[in-house]
């Protein structure tokens, strides 16, 4: 595969030659190519203290000493990253402080609280309606490819992107190596994740043509028209143009199978339904036992729990099976109810949830995005149908 473009030679100074001749040694110690010979970590972290240059020259100065030894420990530990490659990489890197407060608002920060409303006030505005349906008229041979070889609807996959970037036109504006390297080295929360992160950006960078200082993205390191992190790039990413590289930063097909193939290895399941809104008028006509009934199928985890047979017992059985979709389910099939807020009213909103529901909030772990996302794809693929019911 492609590698990075290296800059052009330059005239050094003694220092810099000096750092350039340590760093050559420390790839050494791991072989032809540097690697992971120092996986033991024994090996390399000794031949890293006998380089004090090379600490020097790419150990930002703000970063505590401490969290700088446990990432190079694990640079250390991943297989496929030259050593001196990889510190070269991280040489200059600058401290994004508007990252690190926005993964770490203060305790005492006003909690916005969640609205499923809200959000769809946000999403299905005219603009990106009308964006939207530009591009599944672009893009519909790509989404009918994804969607016969994933089993994807065309109106889910532009859902997300949607919801991601406005279909690749908001990508984030964060340099993405900067970011999560002030992540993993200065977050009090999650900063072994990030690490993580940092080095599956470094393995992406190192096979493939991605520009790792110029790549940006959002202030949690997220990339590309779909907004993956790198190791969901590393992972879910398809070549579905097949032009020989995976370009989830301008190739929308590229964007669309690979948005298509995470659903597909997360669950979701060809030619089943996804939800139904029950409507207010139906849970109005319930009596209070049977509002009370059905509390016994609400769930709040990221899974269908409940039989859809045991759920046609239930006060909702004669609602549910107006539905041919539905209908036509085994009863061995799993489903569940889950709510979506508003403000001071948490149940403001209920819905029938299929497992391609729960398949969606493991693109991002919410039940208002999941209905967003459906919302969306529901406007997009019926222009003109009356918006989904509110709470």
């Amino acid at each position: 595969m492609p590698t990075i473009p290296m800059p052009k030679p330059q005239p050094e100074n003694s220092m810099a030659l000096g750092r350039r001749q340590t760093l050559h040694r420390l790839g050494r110690l791991g072989g032809a190519a540097g690697l992971a010979p120092l996986g033991s970590g024994v090996l390399g972290l000794a031949g890293l203290g006998r380089s004090s240059r090379a600490w020097a020259a790419a150990k930002p100065d703000w970063a505590p000493a401490e969290a700088w030894q446990s990432l190079l420990n694990q640079l250390v530990k991943s297989k496929g990253l030259p050593l001196a490659w990889a510190l070269e990489s991280l040489e200059n890197l600058q401290r994004q402080d508007k990252a690190l407060a926005l993964v770490n608002p203060p305790p005492d920060a006003p909690v916005i609280p969640r609205s499923l409303n809200r959000v769809l006030s946000r999403n299905l505005d005219a603009k990106t309606l009308a964006e939207g349906r530009a591009f599944m008229q672009t893009h519909r041979d790509s989404l009918n490819q994804a969607s016969e070889r994933y089993g994807v609807p065309g109106s889910i996959i532009c859902g997300i992107l949607g919801v991601e970037t406005r279909f690749g036109r908001v990508q984030g504006s964060f340099p993405v190596r900067d970011t999560l390297a002030s992540l993993a080295l200065l977050s009090p929360r999650r900063s072994e994740f990030f690490s993580q992160e940092l080095i599956e950006l470094l393995l992406l960078a190192k096979s493939s043509a991605v520009d790792l200082r110029g790549l940006q993205g959002s202030f949690a390191g997220a990339l590309g028209m779909p907004q993956f992190m790198p190791s969901s790039w590393r992972k879910y990413a398809v070549d579905f143009d097949q032009d020989g590289r995976t370009d989830l930063l301008k190739s929308p097909a590229d964007a669309i199978g690979s948005v298509a193939n995470f659903l597909l290895r997360h669950g979701w399941q060809r030619d089943r339904p996804t939800h139904r809104v029950v409507p207010p008028t139906v849970r109005e006509a319930l009596k209070v036992h049977q509002r009370v009934a059905l509390e016994a199928f609400v769930v709040t985890r990221l899974t269908a729990d409940h039989r859809l047979g045991d759920l046609r017992k239930s006060p909702l059985g004669a609602w549910i099976d107006q539905s041919e979709d539905w209908r036509d389910q085994s009863s061995e099939w799993s489903a569940s109810l889950v709510h979506l807020p508003e403000p001071d009213r948490p149940e403001a909103h209920l819905w029938l949830a299929a497992p391609n529901f729960f398949a969606i909030t493991q693109y991002n772990r919410s039940y208002v995005y999941a209905g967003s996302v459906l919302s969306l794809a529901a406007a997009l693929e019926n222009p003109g149908s009356p918006p989904p019911p509110r709470g």
